[in-house]
């Protein structure tokens, strides 16, 4: 027996929703996700559903699968969405590329905190990072994380960073902390 082809078209949308969020867990593992990845997360999980909404109308119409079968793309879709809004930290995504990432960042903090940090958008370990800094004896790895937010790893060998303004730090063990920057 055949296949209706929306059936077909409806498992293929499911299978372009499941890389779509893998490219999201990918993308949200990184110190921040920039304004490119909210807007590719939005419109991307937007134009997944429209092009779902038409095959499951008439799959579900012929009978052709199961209500539960339907409901993939949106769950796939909010859980996407709901990945952009996990704290760094608690991305075990971002905690793995951070501990993998680990001595190359360490390497490259005591490396800038004696000769200055190149001002270009680099990689280190497994990051990308946007600028680099030095503060007051810290190494910054800074990168956008929203529209007007900061995200950052910072490299303090002299303890906790001190707080000012709208600066939140986060330990991640060791000399290591995630900051984030609220403006």
């Amino acid at each position: 027996m055949q296949r209706p082809r929306s059936l077909k078209v409806l498992y293929g949308v499911t299978w372009l929703s499941a890389v779509w969020l893998l490219a999201i867990a990918v993308a949200t593992s990184n110190i921040g996700a920039g304004l490119r990845t909210l807007l590719a997360s939005f419109y991307g999980g937007l134009a997944l559903l429209l092009l779902w909404s038409l095959p499951t109308l008439f799959a579900l119409r012929a009978r052709a699968t199961r209500a539960w079968v339907a409901a993939v793309v949106p769950v796939i879709v909010g859980c996407g969405i709901a990945m952009l809004r996990v704290d760094h930290t608690n991305n075990p995504l971002f905690i793995i590329r951070f501990l993998a990432s680990r001595e190359s960042l360490a390497r490259e903090a005591e490396a800038v905190l004696v000769r200055p940090p190149s001002p270009a958008p680099e990689r280190v370990g497994l990051f990308f990072v946007d600028r680099i800094e030095v503060f007051q004896g810290q190494a910054r790895f800074l990168s956008s994380c929203s529209v007007l937010d900061t995200c950052g790893l910072v490299y303090s060998p002299l303890g906790r960073p001190q707080s000012s303004g709208e600066d939140h730090y986060t330990a991640l063990g060791g000399p290591w902390y995630f900051l984030f920057q609220s403006w």
